[in-house]
């Protein structure tokens, strides 16, 4: 049933497991340490107050609505990552990047210090990524925000203000989460208002001249009306220095950013619930720099002029470059959300209506000498979308639990990509732009149900299935000119329409050998919605793609709740995979004419793993958590021509490596407590986090400068150290912070493909220099 107004999620104390020692340790243990597993994971966290009758500290449980409908994540049958605000805060967790660390097969790259500006970023998680990440195509691992679809989700990857809790679902969502959610979800769950009057105001500084506010406000302005608003601004100078004396600006990588949400909760009646949400988001820090390794060849025209004693720092040092021209970011966001839920008797009644808005900029320097003729690029990508979802749940008190829906989706998108060569390079000043811009109307429809039956105490069944209709239509076209003459429309002007459907279903059954052990097992299947290459011309559009998944595991504690271990294993297979390929286009003699590069259906891929995680209370005080993954995730059968090394042909590339699935992950945590002598003076807390991940490409082509000098799509295998002390005050409402991120300074390659046809060099991608700084907050 619905919860009434200012009532928590179920509490549970030491003293609900047994004796007192082990309870208090179990429940030291479960707070402070992070679960991750693909068996199902969480991140509780304890509460601020105590048992009056056992005097121990309360375990708050974790409630997630990953299946929307409120339940302990435990006893949930999925791989989930659960987060709650407090396990990110210890651990420093505040963008996307951040959460590779700590979820199992999760594998996020970039352009720079961002979790992605909307256009060059890419999420995978157990190796299924996006391919086609512009207008026209659909994400492999989409976002939602408090139960809404977010189709553009780089402000929200960037940007997690007031967040309660995160949830990473691994593996396809297709019956509850519908298309485009192959490969699993990443949900933001933010903090509603409250019934009594609360806030919090921090503030942080650290080196790169980093700084930030955060503020939150909350409460009520009558007895069925409560407001919340929470605001932050960060801003730092860049850590990428700008060596060329003609550079505009000296320092790239910088930040600076806003945003604001404000929420409101109004009870229409006791039993009826309306909460409307909206935020803004912008940043106009520097996101993205161009930045190449190699050596540039000469006989390229790109770099014909180039002199022969020019030098390209970023060879020897990765925080430097040189450029003449400027790099420009910009990325905006902003949206309105309106739920209602109605409580009848015997089931409730849920309507979800949001409209987001998003526009990404990016210009570069795309030649990053400051001697050699410029090379500019730029790609402008605009959304607006309106999602709408009508839920219908059971109340949860019989053996049979069920919801279903109805699930709409509108968007309207452009993108354009301008491409400017200075008249050195081609003999004439060349541009390329789209004109017609590229413009995408999408609709898409859903209907859902998905039901739990307990048979007995120890097994539930669980089934469903859901209905997918998606319909596209985009007008594109490209002009290229040549100097003073316009070379026209070379593509000819496209108006394209096309629709798809699909059934997806799920199907599982878990088994409780104990109240501490679950077994369970299921088969499902995933969809992604067909599209439109935007910017490719020869090839119009590609079909969906489709993923069936196997999976078994048990969730379980040991010695009682001293131990847990979460331990999944599973099989995914494609079929239609998308996969952005080149062709070669041949004349009636069989010579080579072009490449075509564009997104198709051209690929079947086996992806099996296992993921495991392991939580220990070695004293009252200290803890240690850890996971590991494996993951083997290789082409089945996939044809293609290198643009790089185009007089080799086509390349059967079976047996490959997909991209952005590393071999193995592993990270551990250890976290000690210690309350100060005198207890009026609060309590320290020690912690420090290692995370490795091995080997991964960023193309299926599995290039490295071993292998394919001087071409190189290899993420050598890097680790990383964070340490953290925080200090609480006796009440909790003063926490300090010293923190250090990459404590050991690792220049770590973390993104690397080849760039310039034949020119020699790669584009790369760095870790963060050495981060360090120091919070104060207030709360109240």
């Amino acid at each position: 049933m619905m919860r009434t107004r200012g009532e928590k999620p179920q509490v549970k104390t030491a003293a609900a497991h047994g004796g007192k020692g082990a309870k208090y340790r179990s429940a030291l243990l479960l707070s402070s340490v992070a679960m991750m597993s693909g068996a199902g994971v969480y991140f509780p966290a304890v509460a601020q107050e105590k048992d009056t009758q056992s005097e121990h500290m309360m375990l708050e449980e974790v409630v997630v609505t990953a299946t929307k409908v409120e339940k302990s994540v435990q006893d949930i049958p999925l791989s989930i990552t659960a987060l709650t605000a407090e396990s990110m805060k210890v651990r420093g967790i505040e963008n996307a990047n951040d959460l590779q660390r700590v979820v199992p097969g999760l594998v996020v790259t970039d352009s720079g210090n961002t979790a992605g500006n909307g256009i060059s970023s890419n999420v995978a998680i157990r190796g299924v990524s996006t391919p086609n990440s512009t207008p026209g195509g659909d994400p492999g691992i989409p976002v939602y925000i408090d139960g809404h679809y977010i189709q553009a989700s780089s402000f929200a990857m960037r940007d997690m203000l007031d967040v309660q809790r995160v949830e990473v679902l691994r593996g396809p969502q297709g019956v509850l989460k519908g298309r485009n959610a192959s490969g699993g979800s990443i949900e933001l769950i933010t903090n509603r208002p409250t019934e009594e009057l609360e806030g919090s105001f921090s503030v942080d500084v650290g080196n790169y001249n980093r700084r930030e506010v955060r503020g939150v406000l909350s409460g009520p302005i009558s007895d069925r009306l409560r407001v919340r608003v929470a605001f932050s601004d960060e801003a730092s100078d860049g850590y990428v220095e700008n060596v060329s004396p003609l550079a505009p600006r000296k320092d790239l990588m910088y930040d600076d950013s806003t945003s604001i949400r404000v929420s409101a909760e109004y009870d229409l009646a006791d039993n009826f619930e309306v909460f409307l949400s909206g935020y803004n988001y912008k940043d106009t820090g520097n996101s993205t720099v161009f930045m190449v390794t190699g050596e540039y060849d000469r006989t390229s025209a790109y770099f014909a002029t180039l002199p022969l004693d020019y030098v390209n720092p970023t060879n020897t040092d990765p925080y430097k470059v040189r450029a003449n021209s400027p790099h420009e970011n910009y990325d905006f966001g902003q949206g309105v959300s309106l739920d209602m839920t109605w409580d009848l008797s015997g089931v409730i009644l849920k309507s979800l209506n949001a409209f987001n808005e998003s526009r990404s900029e990016i210009v570069l320097d795309l030649d990053m000498t400051d001697t050699a003729p410029d090379v500019l690029w730029g790609n402008f990508v605009d959304y607006q979308t309106y999602s709408s979802e009508f839920q219908i749940l059971s109340d949860g008190e019989s053996d049979l639990q069920w919801v279903a829906g109805l699930f709409y989706y509108t968007e309207t998108s452009s993108t354009v990509a301008d491409f400017d060569a200075d008249p050195a390079i081609f003999g004439a000043h060349f541009t390329e732009t789209n004109d017609p811009i590229p413009t995408l109307d999408s609709t898409a429809f859903g209907v859902f149900g998905h039901a739990n039956y307990q048979v007995t105490d120890k097994i539930e069944l669980i089934a469903g299935a859901r209905y997918s209709y998606d319909k596209k239509g985009m007008i594109r076209g490209l002009i290229r000119s040549f100097g003073d003459f316009v070379l026209g429309d070379t593509s000819g002007q496209t108006d394209l329409e096309k629709d798809w459907n699909k059934v997806t279903y799920r199907a599982g059954v878990n088994y409780h050998l104990n109240e501490d052990v679950m077994l369970f097992g299921s088969y499902s299947v995933g969809y992604r919605a067909g599209g439109f290459n935007a910017f490719a011309f020869q090839e119009l559009s590609y079909e969906p793609e489709s993923i069936k998944a196997a999976e078994i595991g048990f969730k379980s504690r040991w010695m009682d709740n001293q131990i847990q271990l979460n331990v999944s294993a599973f099989r995914n297979s494609y079929s239609d995979k998308q996969e952005t390929v080149s062709k070669i286009i041949r004349d009636e003699e069989g010579n080579a004419l072009d490449f075509v590069t564009s997104i198709q259906n051209s690929a079947t891929a086996t992806v099996t793993g296992v993921e495991m995680e392991f939580l220990a209370l070695v004293t009252d005080n200290l803890t240690v958590d850890a996971s590991a993954g494996y993951l083997d995730a290789t082409y089945g059968e996939l044809f293609a021509a290198d643009g790089d090394r185009p007089q080799l042909g086509i390349f059967d590339l079976s047996g490959n490596k997909l991209p952005l699935a590393a071999d193995w992950k592993f990270n551990i945590g250890v976290q000690y407590s210690l309350p100060l002598k005198n207890e009026d003076w609060g309590t320290l807390t020690f912690r420090v986090d290692y995370n490795w991940v091995s080997e991964y490409f960023t193309s299926y082509f599995n290039r490295s400068l071993e292998t394919s000098p001087p071409y190189a799509d290899n993420v050598p295998g890097h680790d990383n150290v964070n340490a953290r002390i925080t200090w609480n005050s006796k009440d909790w409402n003063w926490r300090a912070e010293l923190y250090a991120l990459n404590v050991t300074n690792e220049a770590d390659l973390i993104n690397q493909t080849p760039t310039y046809h034949n020119a020699g060099v790669n584009y790369v991608v760095y870790t963060k220099p050495r981060m360090y700084g120091f919070r104060l907050t207030h709360s109240f």
